[in-house]
Protein backbone atom coordinates (compact mmCIF):
# COMPACT_ATOMS: atom_id res chain seq x y z
CA UNK A 1 0.00 0.00 0.00
CA UNK A 2 1.46 3.48 -0.78
CA UNK A 3 2.18 5.67 1.79
CA UNK A 4 0.44 9.09 2.19
CA UNK A 5 2.81 12.05 2.99
CA UNK A 6 2.71 15.38 3.81
CA UNK A 7 3.77 18.08 0.90
CA UNK A 8 6.28 19.26 3.03
CA UNK A 9 7.63 15.53 3.43
CA UNK A 10 7.43 15.32 -0.24
CA UNK A 11 9.38 18.61 -1.03
CA UNK A 12 12.31 17.57 1.54
CA UNK A 13 12.66 14.09 0.14
CA UNK A 14 12.69 15.90 -3.42
CA UNK A 15 15.31 18.17 -2.32
CA UNK A 16 17.32 15.21 -0.71
CA UNK A 17 17.13 13.45 -4.20
CA UNK A 18 18.96 16.35 -5.68
CA UNK A 19 21.32 16.96 -3.50
CA UNK A 20 22.09 13.21 -4.15
CA UNK A 21 21.97 13.37 -7.93
CA UNK A 22 24.18 16.31 -7.31
CA UNK A 23 27.21 14.65 -5.67
CA UNK A 24 26.74 11.59 -8.17
CA UNK A 25 27.47 13.94 -11.18
CA UNK A 26 30.48 15.60 -8.92
CA UNK A 27 32.00 12.15 -8.53
CA UNK A 28 31.45 11.09 -12.37
CA UNK A 29 33.29 14.61 -13.68
CA UNK A 30 36.28 13.85 -10.82
CA UNK A 31 39.47 12.95 -12.57
CA UNK A 32 42.01 10.52 -10.78
CA UNK A 33 45.77 10.34 -11.09
CA UNK A 34 46.37 8.86 -14.49
CA UNK A 35 43.13 9.86 -15.73
CA UNK A 36 44.04 12.25 -18.55
CA UNK A 37 47.36 10.99 -19.29
CA UNK A 38 48.96 8.24 -21.61
CA UNK A 39 51.14 6.90 -19.73
CA UNK A 40 49.75 3.41 -19.16
CA UNK A 41 53.09 1.82 -21.09
CA UNK A 42 54.97 3.35 -18.49
CA UNK A 43 53.22 1.92 -15.29
CA UNK A 44 52.78 -1.48 -17.41
CA UNK A 45 56.60 -2.33 -17.34
CA UNK A 46 56.94 -0.66 -13.56
CA UNK A 47 53.90 -3.47 -12.67
CA UNK A 48 55.32 -6.43 -14.90
CA UNK A 49 59.14 -6.02 -13.25
CA UNK A 50 57.08 -5.18 -9.35
CA UNK A 51 55.29 -8.29 -10.01
CA UNK A 52 59.16 -10.41 -11.11
CA UNK A 53 61.51 -8.28 -9.06
CA UNK A 54 59.51 -7.26 -5.89
CA UNK A 55 60.09 -3.70 -5.99
CA UNK A 56 58.67 -1.59 -3.33
CA UNK A 57 57.62 1.92 -3.76
CA UNK A 58 60.91 3.67 -3.66
CA UNK A 59 62.48 1.55 -6.26
CA UNK A 60 59.49 1.85 -7.75
CA UNK A 61 59.87 5.48 -8.01
CA UNK A 62 63.39 5.20 -9.11
CA UNK A 63 62.29 3.23 -12.12
CA UNK A 64 59.66 5.62 -13.03
CA UNK A 65 61.97 8.06 -13.07
CA UNK A 66 64.68 6.02 -15.52
CA UNK A 67 61.36 5.34 -17.70
CA UNK A 68 60.68 9.10 -18.42
CA UNK A 69 64.31 10.09 -18.33
CA UNK A 70 64.15 7.63 -21.70
CA UNK A 71 61.30 9.47 -22.98
CA UNK A 72 62.73 12.62 -22.62
CA UNK A 73 66.04 12.09 -24.60
CA UNK A 74 64.00 10.31 -27.48
CA UNK A 75 61.78 14.12 -27.24
CA UNK A 76 58.82 12.33 -26.76
CA UNK A 77 57.83 12.84 -23.01
CA UNK A 78 55.16 15.39 -23.79
CA UNK A 79 53.94 13.56 -26.46
CA UNK A 80 53.27 10.20 -24.57
CA UNK A 81 51.58 11.88 -21.69
CA UNK A 82 49.06 13.07 -24.03
CA UNK A 83 48.58 10.77 -26.43
CA UNK A 84 50.49 7.34 -25.22
CA UNK A 85 53.33 5.91 -25.69
CA UNK A 86 54.06 3.58 -28.64
CA UNK A 87 55.66 0.07 -29.60
CA UNK A 88 59.00 1.87 -30.62
CA UNK A 89 58.98 3.86 -27.15
CA UNK A 90 57.90 0.89 -25.02
CA UNK A 91 60.54 -1.36 -26.32
CA UNK A 92 63.31 1.55 -25.46
CA UNK A 93 61.82 2.02 -22.17
CA UNK A 94 61.65 -2.17 -22.01
CA UNK A 95 65.86 -1.81 -22.59
CA UNK A 96 65.71 1.24 -20.15
CA UNK A 97 64.24 -1.16 -17.72
CA UNK A 98 67.09 -4.03 -17.85
CA UNK A 99 70.00 -1.57 -17.90
CA UNK A 100 68.50 0.10 -14.73
CA UNK A 101 68.00 -3.12 -12.85
CA UNK A 102 71.20 -4.68 -13.48
CA UNK A 103 72.64 -1.11 -13.08
CA UNK A 104 71.05 -0.14 -9.99
CA UNK A 105 69.64 -3.21 -8.68
CA UNK A 106 71.81 -5.67 -9.27
CA UNK A 107 68.89 -8.03 -10.89
CA UNK A 108 69.28 -9.14 -14.48
CA UNK A 109 65.72 -9.57 -15.84
CA UNK A 110 64.99 -10.95 -19.50
CA UNK A 111 62.69 -9.32 -21.89
CA UNK A 112 61.22 -12.14 -24.38
CA UNK A 113 59.00 -11.07 -27.24
CA UNK A 114 56.43 -13.91 -27.02
CA UNK A 115 55.10 -14.15 -30.69
CA UNK A 116 57.11 -13.50 -33.90
CA UNK A 117 55.62 -9.89 -35.56
CA UNK A 118 54.31 -11.28 -38.50
CA UNK A 119 52.60 -14.39 -37.01
CA UNK A 120 48.92 -14.97 -37.43
CA UNK A 121 47.94 -16.09 -34.06
CA UNK A 122 44.25 -16.54 -33.17
CA UNK A 123 42.83 -15.84 -29.44
CA UNK A 124 43.23 -19.54 -28.66
CA UNK A 125 46.93 -19.28 -29.68
CA UNK A 126 47.42 -15.82 -27.92
CA UNK A 127 46.33 -17.62 -24.75
CA UNK A 128 48.17 -20.59 -24.94
CA UNK A 129 51.01 -18.54 -25.53
CA UNK A 130 50.59 -16.56 -22.51
CA UNK A 131 49.69 -19.33 -20.50
CA UNK A 132 52.74 -21.61 -21.32
CA UNK A 133 55.41 -18.31 -20.94
CA UNK A 134 53.67 -17.66 -16.97
CA UNK A 135 53.45 -21.33 -16.21
CA UNK A 136 57.45 -22.37 -17.68
CA UNK A 137 59.05 -21.38 -14.23
CA UNK A 138 58.33 -21.84 -10.37
CA UNK A 139 59.42 -17.69 -10.23
CA UNK A 140 57.25 -15.11 -10.74
CA UNK A 141 56.66 -13.94 -14.27
CA UNK A 142 54.73 -11.40 -16.19
CA UNK A 143 53.70 -10.45 -19.71
CA UNK A 144 53.62 -6.89 -20.85
CA UNK A 145 50.57 -6.72 -23.63
CA UNK A 146 48.89 -4.41 -26.15
CA UNK A 147 45.23 -4.15 -26.00
CA UNK A 148 43.36 -1.86 -29.23
CA UNK A 149 39.90 -1.69 -29.90
CA UNK A 150 37.53 -1.16 -27.33
CA UNK A 151 40.50 0.47 -25.31
CA UNK A 152 43.82 1.87 -27.06
CA UNK A 153 46.33 0.35 -23.42
CA UNK A 154 49.55 -1.15 -22.74
CA UNK A 155 49.18 -3.79 -19.09
CA UNK A 156 50.73 -6.57 -17.33
CA UNK A 157 49.34 -9.94 -17.29
CA UNK A 158 50.00 -11.80 -13.80
CA UNK A 159 47.92 -15.04 -14.54
CA UNK A 160 45.56 -16.77 -17.05
CA UNK A 161 42.58 -18.83 -16.56
CA UNK A 162 40.81 -20.52 -18.44
CA UNK A 163 38.54 -17.42 -19.30
CA UNK A 164 40.40 -14.32 -18.52
CA UNK A 165 43.46 -12.77 -18.16
CA UNK A 166 44.06 -11.52 -14.99
CA UNK A 167 46.11 -8.10 -14.41
CA UNK A 168 48.16 -6.05 -12.83
CA UNK A 169 46.62 -3.30 -14.27
CA UNK A 170 47.18 0.68 -13.40
CA UNK A 171 43.48 1.32 -13.96
CA UNK A 172 42.63 -0.86 -11.57
CA UNK A 173 41.02 -3.09 -14.35
CA UNK A 174 40.76 -6.58 -12.77
CA UNK A 175 40.79 -8.92 -15.52
CA UNK A 176 39.93 -9.42 -19.34
CA UNK A 177 37.17 -11.75 -20.17
CA UNK A 178 38.22 -14.14 -23.34
CA UNK A 179 34.86 -14.20 -24.80
CA UNK A 180 35.62 -10.51 -25.05
CA UNK A 181 38.83 -10.75 -27.20
CA UNK A 182 39.60 -10.61 -30.63
CA UNK A 183 42.53 -10.38 -32.80
CA UNK A 184 42.97 -8.92 -36.42
CA UNK A 185 41.60 -5.87 -37.31
CA UNK A 186 40.48 -3.92 -33.75
CA UNK A 187 36.66 -3.18 -33.59
CA UNK A 188 35.20 -1.11 -30.71
CA UNK A 189 33.13 -3.62 -29.72
CA UNK A 190 35.63 -6.10 -28.48
CA UNK A 191 39.05 -6.30 -26.88
CA UNK A 192 41.69 -6.93 -29.35
CA UNK A 193 45.28 -8.33 -28.68
CA UNK A 194 48.19 -7.46 -30.64
CA UNK A 195 50.73 -10.77 -30.83
CA UNK A 196 53.42 -8.68 -31.84
CA UNK A 197 52.82 -6.47 -28.18
CA UNK A 198 53.79 -9.23 -26.04
CA UNK A 199 56.39 -9.64 -24.16
CA UNK A 200 57.24 -11.92 -21.36
CA UNK A 201 59.35 -10.22 -18.51
CA UNK A 202 61.29 -13.16 -16.16
CA UNK A 203 64.72 -13.14 -14.39
CA UNK A 204 67.52 -14.30 -16.34
CA UNK A 205 70.02 -16.62 -14.59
Amino acid sequence: MAEIISFEAYRRLRKLRKIKSARKRQMRLRVRQGDLDGLCGVYAIINAVSLVCGLNQKKQHQLFKSLLRTLEKNHYAAKAVLTGTGRKHLRRMLREAMHYMADAQDTAIKVSPLFPDKAHVNVADYWQGIRAFLSASDETRAVIVGISGRIEHWTCVRSVTRHSLCLSDSNATRYIRKRSCRTGKPKQTHYYLIPSEAWGISLKH
